[in-house]
């Protein structure tokens, strides 16, 4: 969606008075102070950044025309305003290397996202990128594939490699459990700070299982009970207050989700 168009929008919510919580994909690389001041006051609470690369060089070859920097400040901006950000990252593109690979990395460390999340390369034959094969020893398709930098197999212990080092973000699945299932879990009567110590808890359970061992989760399943100790479904507190409990035992907005 262009930029002007996205900023009518969010103007449209507020004056409106539409009053909900919304979360969306958003290219942040050229969006301004404006448009984060509009995006907050509208009720964003977070937004899925197709990042894909903390490497300029691999952006480029992905044809992003995305500056890394722009990254950086879009993220910092977008936590100043306290909306979730859930960053996502390629790992062995054409072209990727070690050093590249690291890039990304530090990119994580210091900007922070809220979430990430990190795949491998799937090759696609008919991606714009499959003409320039001969270029890149390109050579199988899909996630059976090996270029001149790197090989599938070698990509996949960088996944690995993420996932084990990132300490400053939260990694998160694309699927099952995303920053999609936010609103539902708020709706529900959980707590964005809840949400995030369980997203904690459960890194270190993930770390564990990337050794292929058996291995023991009591200690993480104790810091689970600690952290939802207390919580009630939504759709209780409500027979609760209907039962004439004051209704201060509720004091978070329904959430709608667009």
């Amino acid at each position: 969606m262009p930029l002007p168009r996205f900023k009518q929008m969010c103007r449209m919510m507020i004056e409106e008075k539409f009053d909900l919580k919304w979360i969306s994909f958003f290219r942040c690389s050229n969006a301004d102070d404006e448009c984060f001041d509009l995006m907050k006051e509208s009720g964003c609470l977070g937004v899925y950044l197709g990042i894909e690369s903390g490497d300029q060089r691999i952006l480029k070859l992905m044809e992003k025309f995305a500056d890394v920097r722009r990254y950086r400040e879009a993220i910092r901006k977008l936590h100043d305003r306290d909306i979730l950000t859930f960053a996502s990252f390629i790992v062995g593109y054409p072209g990727e290397t070690r050093e590249s690979v690291m890039n990304t990395l530090k990119f994580v460390e210091e900007t922070a996202p809220t979430f990430f999340n990190v795949k491998l390369y799937f090759h696609n034959p008919i991606a714009p990128i499959d003409k320039r094969r001969a270029e890149f020893g390109i050579q199988g398709n899909h996630y059976g594939w090996r270029h001149d930098t790197m090989t599938w197999q070698e990509a996949a212990d960088w996944v690995e490699y993420l996932l084990r080092t990132v300490r400053a973000s939260i990694p998160l699945t694309l699927y099952g459990f995303s920053i999609w299932s936010i609103p539902y879990l708020l709706q529900k009567g959980f707590s964005i700070d809840q949400i995030l110590a369980f997203g904690r808890t459960a890194r270190e359970m993930l770390v564990k299982s990337l050794d292929d061992v058996e291995v023991e989760f009591q200690a993480e399943e104790a810091e689970m009970a600690r952290i939802f100790d207390g919580w009630q479904p939504w759709d209780h507190r409500i027979d609760s207050v209907q039962e004439g409990i004051p209704t201060n035992v509720i004091e978070r907005d329904m959430l709608a989700v667009s």
